[in-house]
């Protein structure tokens, strides 16, 4: 199992110019959070979702309308056929 991981691990590493590429064409999508006074991540959302299906990834995506009424996505996305899960959660608001 630790081999697993450590392939995974230099997976990962070989696309770091283009996560980083990637990263900062998302940041240049506005997604404040409502708690700021913002209109939420549906935007930024849509360019995650986009770019998971442009690799060939399938994608659910849920979105749930928040206490102040803004919808606040949430996408899944499946990779491979293994028995064991890797979770990665993150949020995609971002504050100013």
């Amino acid at each position: 199992m630790k081999g697993s991981f450590e392939n995974l691990g230099k997976l990962i590493e070989s696309y770091d110019a283009q996560m980083t590429q990637t990263m900062c064409l998302m940041l240049q999508i506005q997604a404040i959070s409502p708690k700021s006074a913002g209109r939420g991540e549906s935007k930024r959302a849509d360019f995650l979702d986009g770019l998971l299906r442009s690799w060939g990834l399938e994608t659910k995506r849920y979105d749930y309308a928040d206490d102040t009424g803004i919808p606040r996505p949430n996408i899944i996305t499946k990779f491979g056929g293994l028995e064991r899960t890797i979770w990665f959660v993150a949020h995609t608001d971002t504050f100013s």
